[in-house]
This record gives C-alpha cells, structure tokens and sequence, in this order.
C-alpha cells in the first residue's frame, strides 16, 4: 500500500512467497500478492448452512453475521453485510 505523505521515498516489493524477515513461517501486513489476500473463512455448527460457499466477503462481514446468528444488535459502526450462510429463521 501507499500513502502519498507517510510511504518512503523507496518501495521495496518482495518476489511471491518471499519475506523481508528472517522468520520461518507467517505472513506481512502488506500483502502485494494475490495468494496473500485471499482468506478461507470458516463457519460451523448449529444454524450455519452446510456446504461451500464461495460469495466475496471481508472482515468486516463477519461481526454482522455473527451478531445475527447470535441474534443480537450488530455494533453501531458496523458497515459489513450479513454474509448467506445462515439458516432461515423459524
């Protein structure tokens, strides 16, 4: 990512599957790479539906969808979409 008055002057994009880290395992919180922004998500038990779904989702779904399967008010700043791997309500 890029921000016109905080980045440097230099940007330094690694290869794919590299990191500037001596580390042997985990990821960087600047994922360039398309194999790097793509998460599974997985929900189970009662009142999900079984199966694959493979809708477009991101973070900020997943408190929506929780507080309805919790059947609570979601947060007030809540902006994300309550993702259709829900049950019907009876």
């Amino acid at each position: 990512s890029y921000h016109r008055k905080r980045s440097p002057d230099l940007l330094v994009v690694m290869s794919p599957y590299w990191l500037a880290t001596d580390r042997t395992a985990g990821t960087s919180h600047n994922p360039v790479w398309n194999y790097d922004t793509h998460v599974p998500l997985l929900l189970h038990g009662p009142g999900i539906v079984k199966g694959w779904h493979r809708d477009r989702c991101t973070p900020r779904d997943l408190a929506p969808t929780l507080c309805e399967l919790l059947r609570i008010p979601p947060p007030a700043a809540s902006s994300g979409r309550v993702l259709n791997v829900l049950e019907a309500s009876p």
